[in-house]
């Protein structure tokens, strides 16, 4: 019985150092980001692994920063309420791949997420460590580097999806 009570201790002292870590890592990272651009502007830091914001101007649609430990993503979701939607968009912006990835300057990780409502479309690192804090300033600049980089390679396209979406059934 004792054994299991300080497992639990040690269990809730290593979830809440996780939560301290994460933001304080959120923290720099939206300070990093103010001026930058206008996503995640009005963001605030949270011990969660993921933060995301809109900027789209499309409701249920923006972007998100992901961390874990040993991953970090930049991430375009299409989170709208009826999968046929995010998907419909999920190919409009496919359409324009070359154009976006070119302007982002690498390939991305397409995925419609068929099984599920969502679909996204991401760029990520494996070569990283959260928890040791002197590669955080390389970690912050990934992300808000390619963060930046996504908002403005999706930017043109978007507005088509807006303008080609407009006074369809679906309410962009």
């Amino acid at each position: 019985m004792a054994d299991k009570t300080q497992e639990n201790l040690s269990t809730k002292e290593g979830l809440k150092s996780l939560h301290n870590l994460r933001l304080e890592f959120w923290n720099r990272l939206l300070t990093l980001m103010k001026g930058k651009t206008t996503i995640f502007q009005n963001s605030i830091a949270t011990t969660a692994s993921s933060i995301s914001a809109g900027g789209t101007g499309i409701g249920s649609i923006g972007y998100v920063f992901e961390i874990k430990k040993n991953f970090v993503s930049v991430t375009f979701a299409m989170n709208r309420p009826f999968k046929a939607e995010n998907k419909k968009i999920f190919c409009y912006l496919k359409e324009y791949k070359t154009k976006i990835e070119t302007n982002f300057g690498d390939e991305l990780k397409w995925e419609p997420l068929d099984d599920i409502i969502g679909s996204r479309i991401s760029y990520s690192s494996d070569k990283v460590n959260i928890s040791d804090k002197d590669e955080w300033d390389r970690i912050l600049d990934f992300l808000s580097t390619r963060m930046i980089k996504l908002e403005e390679a999706l930017r043109g396209p978007l507005l088509n999806v807006k303008s080609k979406f407009k006074g369809t059934e679906e309410s962009y």
